[in-house]
């Protein structure tokens, strides 16, 4: 019959569980024996020398005596030697047949004078004996117990016990023991080979069956005579049998249905293995796809059709369902084609594959890239279109009605936002425009905004229209990019006046007014002509306060809210000018002039009557004319073509006629 693993597992384990209780047994017993009888063995000789030490003392040097007394205690056994041994350690008489051996005279010696420097038996009145273990030539291992005679005065007596007989004692004791053992363990192991034996047998005949259904008999049954729980496995197993085999008539049925099925869809379908890509099974649909008949196909590497090769290796690492994947394959001649595909794991002929099905995209692919470069064409058109508008609108202004094109902007279309605005007009442009031609006004009013506009777009602004020879430009950000822009203007025109130093071109000045305020940005207009435009108080104010630049003789004004939102005013060269009453406001409004753009010589001079002229504007609106007047004399000896200061001195001159000032 054949031995069951089980058993032999049971079997080993019996044997090494013997072995170790056997070792453990054997050492503690050969432990505790040579304890036991070597103390035994040490108090039988401390008895003996003791018996022979107690002689009566008169009897010490009778030597027929003492060879007769330790003559009889030679023939007890185990006693290998006895010697007497006077207070000088000379030996007065021993048992040995043959001279003392050298090992007891060296010995002795070391003895003697050990007892003459100090003593150990009269050092100590504990220790009465000593026991010292010697190896003698001829004798073996022996314990040498001396024990003093009258204190050690009248000598010692040696007693030699042979070592030998406690291990000759100790392997007899443990040779019976582990006869003992063994005789137990065979009658152990006989038992429990019958027990298991009979439990491993129908253990064995279910492991048969098992085998016999891993190789697709699903034939097999089993039976087995015992009454325990391997019969229930037994009965179990019989029953799941009987259920495969039932399950394996049902698969061969549902394969030829599969294979029916699918040669009918009209879908690219096969079958691979996960591990490796090879294809076990391939519709007629797919066949067709790759361009291979059947029996070509089979057996091949579905990465073989992958243009990518990595785009396979990353879509074999994932472990879930791949749906709706493009990616091109190519066929075995070479030719692309674009796929859409399905992978799905399943467990084909007992292994873990692949259900791949795919649908060609080819036609469609090409058809988008058409529609591609169209759309492509289309919106490059429309971008050019963008940046045409953007000509007419400024891409700032659609930013700020949150449009990103032209054409999403609708009729009405707003925003409420507190702004900077500029207005810059050219003083005496219609004389100017009357002495040229039509040609050369369009030709000079274009390089003149050419020069303007990159001093609004390089600070944060943008131009929302021209209004002849006018500019109006918005700035959404701080009031210092509106007035750092209107500086830049007026540095620009300086330069190109450089330009203009000929009668039929003279040099052009422009007042500048900037105010901020909140206003409306967005559409007006009908269905079919619309502009973008703002609406508001503040921008009325900045282009009448660009207006007031012309009534001051100065270059550039701002309006009080404007000066109050700059950043830091003290960057600035700034002078109060005037407290001007708008129309149809109850309420004056503060302006101020910022002469960094004058001529050197001109803002130098204004730089250096700053003083006088401050004071004189607060002396003027105190009322304190006098003072007012004296100022502004004090700035016009300095600065004669400074006309805001000749205007104070005038209006000074006024209010004393009315009795105001009294001079």
């Amino acid at each position: 019959m054949k031995t069951s693993k089980l058993l032999q597992k049971a079997l080993f384990i019996q044997v090494m569980l013997f072995a170790l209780i056997t070792v453990s047994i054997s050492s503690f017993s050969s432990w505790y024996l040579r304890e036991s009888l070597t103390q035994e063995y040490q108090n039988k000789g401390i008895a003996i020398s003791q018996s022979i030490a107690f002689i009566q003392e008169h009897l010490i040097n009778d030597y027929v005596i003492l060879e007769t007394v330790i003559d009889h205690f030679l023939s007890m056994e185990g006693i290998v030697y006895v010697m007497i041994v006077n207070s000088q350690g000379e030996i007065l008489t021993h048992t040995f047949t043959n001279p003392v051996p050298t090992e007891i005279i060296v010995y002795l010696a070391g003895q003697n004078q050990s007892n003459h420097a100090v003593p150990p038996i009269i050092a100590s009145k504990l220790v009465n004996y000593q026991i010292k273990e010697l190896f003698i030539n001829g004798i073996g291992n022996v314990f040498n117990i001396s024990f003093p005679i009258f204190t050690g005065k009248s000598g010692y007596v040696h007693v030699g016990l042979d070592k030998s007989i406690i291990n000759v004692k100790i392997s007899n004791a443990i040779f019976k023991q582990i006869m003992l053992i063994a005789i137990l363990f065979l009658v152990s192991t006989a038992i429990a080979y019958i027990f298991i034996s009979r439990v491993t047998k129908d253990l064995i005949i279910l492991t048969e069956g098992i085998k016999r259904v891993q190789t697709h008999d699903f034939n097999t049954f089993i039976e087995v005579k015992s009454k325990n729980e391997i019969a229930f496995l037994a009965e179990a197993f019989n029953s799941l049998v009987a259920n495969l085999r039932e399950y394996s008539y049902f698969l061969e049925c549902s394969e030829e249905r599969f294979r029916v099925i699918t040669e009918t869809i009209p879908i690219p379908l096969l079958i691979y293995r996960k591990a490796d890509g090879t294809i076990f099974y391939a519709n007629q649909q797919a066949c067709k796809l790759l361009g291979l008949n059947r029996g070509a196909l089979l057996n091949r590497q579905i990465q073989e059709f992958f243009d990518n090769p990595e785009e396979y290796q990353e879509l074999s690492a994932r472990f879930d369902y791949v749906n709706d994947y493009e990616t091109q394959l190519h066929k075995i001649d070479g030719n692309l084609l674009w796929v859409t595909i399905f992978l799905q794991p399943i467990e084909f002929k007992n292994e873990e594959s692949i259900l791949f099905t795919g649908f060609d995209m080819t036609g469609r692919k090409q058809e988008e890239e058409e529609r591609m470069k169209i759309s492509d064409q289309i919106e490059y058109e429309l971008f050019l279109l963008n940046k045409a508008y953007e000509r007419f609108i400024p891409r700032q202004f659609l930013n700020l009605l949150d449009k990103k094109s032209i054409i999403e902007v609708a009729l009405g279309d707003h925003v409420e936002k507190e702004m900077s605005i500029l207005f810059a007009d050219i003083r005496g442009f219609t004389e100017l425009s009357e002495k040229i031609s039509p040609h050369e006004n369009f030709k000079f009013i274009n390089a003149y905004l050419c020069r303007m506009e990159p001093a609004i777009t390089e600070n944060n602004g943008f131009i929302d229209k021209y209004i002849g020879d006018a500019i109006m430009a918005l700035f959404v950000g701080s009031a210092d990019d509106a007035l750092k822009a209107g500086i830049a203007m007026l540095e620009r025109l300086n330069d190109y006046n450089e330009t203009r130093q000929r009668p039929e071109r003279p040099p052009i000045k422009i007042g500048v007014g900037i105010n901020t305020g909140v206003l409306m940005l967005g559409t007006v207009g009908g269905q079919n002509r619309m502009d973008g435009t703002v609406i508001s108080d503040a921008v009325n104010l900045a282009s009448r306060i660009e207006g007031l630049t012309k009534t001051y003789g100065i270059s550039l004004l701002i309006t009080e809210y404007s000066y109050h939102k700059l950043k830091n005013s003290s960057k600035y060269h700034i002078r109060e000018v005037d407290r001007v009453k708008v129309k149809g406001k109850t309420k004056g409004v503060t302006v101020y002039e910022v002469f960094d753009a004058d001529l050197p010589e001109v803002k130098n001079l204004k730089i250096q009557t700053l003083d006088d002229f401050e004071a004189g504007f607060k002396f003027y609106h105190d009322d304190v004319l006098d003072e007012a007047h004296c100022c502004f004399e004090r700035v016009l000896a300095v600065n004669p073509a400074d006309q805001v200061a000749q205007i104070y001195l005038e209006r000074c001159y006024d209010s004393s006629e009315v009795g105001i000032y009294l001079g």
